[in-house]
């Protein structure tokens, strides 16, 4: 897996991106867990300044070697971490458990192939 480093300029096809341009990094995606949102080979664009968990946002993590893509659910004993494909089991952390987590930042642009 790697992240990439972008190059946005004024003139492109994203100019609300402008502005994140220093904080975007982009990942391509090597599993199911997210479809159908986003499918395997798909790009993700993540602003890794903003790593604060929201509720309903996707956002990237890393643990142990994985990369991990999950949508946010704030729940009352921390957050709900779940995958858009059914067939993933939610996860649930806790503030403390969050720490054992790295977060990569919020997904902001899901680029799929045709």
């Amino acid at each position: 897996m790697f992240i990439y480093t972008l190059f946005i300029t004024p003139n492109n096809a994203f100019p609300d991106l402008w502005d994140k341009r220093a904080n975007l990094a982009a990942l391509r995606v090597k599993t199911d867990v997210m479809e159908p949102t986003f499918m395997v080979g798909s790009v993700l664009l993540i602003n890794h300044n903003q790593k604060q968990l929201r509720d309903g946002k996707v956002v990237a993590l890393h643990k142990e070697g994985n990369y991990l893509y999950k949508r946010v659910q704030v729940v009352p004993d921390g957050y709900n971490l779940s995958s858009d494909n059914t067939k993933y089991s939610a996860i649930t952390v806790n503030q403390d458990s969050l720490s054992s987590f790295n977060v990569l930042g919020e997904v902001l642009v899901v680029l799929n192939q045709l």
